[in-house]
């Protein structure tokens, strides 16, 4: 590759090769390829500050040129207003020349660089930001679907989050999948969705529906949800006449139940509570000791506040079935918390644990069966 500079002998000055091959073409009007290289005849009568000439001096000179042309049409051979033209011109195409190398090579940098960015992997935002940014309520949901069950208890709780928590569903609509026939296990969440009470609104139990829809396809258990807003029945299961109602009227005596309702993080000490009401049975104490391993001890039996003689767990006890109702707290539900995961985990280890013993265990709940949950104080 030839250098873009040449020195001129004569003068001891350096010239873009563009340029001189132009002056080279124009000299005798002449193309290039007709003219051999002598840098030391090349221009040879004109001075250093005339191969400089400036644009402006260009366009006077080509103007100059311009006149004397009409004037002596039939004047043959170079002028020195030809000359100057000629320097003129080759000066400005030389330059540009100059630049359009520059530009080329400068153009498949930046090409490069442009297929290099078009050719990888979509960056999101987040990654290409090297300064830290406080995570609105979309974004801190979207950091806890690494859980395979979390991103599934986002979806599966959809339905009943619609409406404002009234459920995607008409009132007092529920979902019930019925696997009595092969699993004695039912898991109920009797406020998935707003129920109303006394005339006013009653919120749901945020996630107790999609947590129970998962558990129980995964342990082989029936689940019963509302999937709409539960009507006011007055507190009284004797004239509440409900899908829901009628489902729970129809379970087999060896079902054995369980309620699924959240708490406040703030309403006991522990995560968990599990409240297995006046008459307990072997198979609750199955799932209370269960419940207890999966989560560390971090489970307490209490009182809940809910009124008596209005919950799932004394009606059906009533009916002579074996039922537990289990407080989740806010933490342990919400997929925000970074914890939901872990809680489908241990519920399902849990219940697993205890239905492999239910062959074994009585399902008829006991008014002293309190007695045999020293564990729970």
């Amino acid at each position: 590759m030839q250098p873009m500079w040449r020195s001129h002998t004569d003068h001891k000055h350096w010239l873009p090769v563009p340029i001189l091959s132009y002056c080279l073409g124009m000299r005798n009007n002449q193309p290039i390829h007709h003219q051999p290289l002598h840098s030391q005849s090349l221009c040879g009568h004109l001075s250093p500050e005339k191969l400089l000439t400036s644009g402006s001096n260009s366009t006077k000179s080509a103007k100059a040129h311009t006149r004397r042309t009409h004037h002596s049409a039939d004047q043959r051979g170079p002028s020195l207003g030809n000359k100057r033209l000629g320097i003129a011109l080759g000066l400005t195409l030389g330059l540009a020349g100059t630049f359009l190398v520059h530009g080329a090579v400068s153009g498949r940098n930046l090409g490069s660089a442009q297929a290099s960015v078009s050719d990888a992997s979509p960056v999101s935002e987040a990654s290409a930001t090297a300064q830290p940014a406080t995570p609105d309520l979309a974004t801190s949901e979207s950091t806890t679907t690494h859980n395979s069950g979390t991103a599934e208890l986002i979806e599966r709780n959809e339905k009943y989050q619609s409406n404002h928590n009234d459920g995607a569903g008409k009132a007092d609509s529920v979902r019930w999948v019925n696997r009595t026939a092969t699993s004695p296990l039912v898991l109920i969440a009797p406020h998935a969705t707003t129920q109303i009470r006394d005339g006013k609104r009653k919120p749901a139990d945020l996630y107790t529906g999609g947590i129970t829809e998962i558990v129980a396809d995964r342990v082989g258990a029936s689940s019963l949800t509302t999937t709409g807003k539960v009507s006011d029945w007055n507190k009284n299961w004797c004239t509440r006449d409900d899908e829901f109602t009628r489902i729970i009227d129809r379970l087999p005596k060896n079902a054995v139940i369980v309620e699924i309702h959240g708490m406040k993080d703030s309403s006991l000490d522990e995560p968990v509570s599990a409240g297995t009401g006046d008459e307990p049975s072997e198979s609750t104490d199955a799932i209370v000791g269960a419940l207890q391993d999966e989560f560390d001890g971090h489970v307490s039996q209490d009182k809940f506040e809910a009124e008596s003689g209005y919950t799932v767990t004394d009606y059906l006890q009533k009916k002579g079935h074996s039922v537990l109702q289990i407080e989740l707290s806010r933490s342990l539900r919400d997929p925000k918390s970074g914890q939901a995961g872990e809680t489908l985990d241990h519920l399902t280890r849990a219940f697993s644990k205890a239905a492999d013993q239910f062959p074994q265990l009585s399902t008829t709940p006991e008014a002293n069966g309190e007695e045999r949950l020293p564990h729970l104080t």
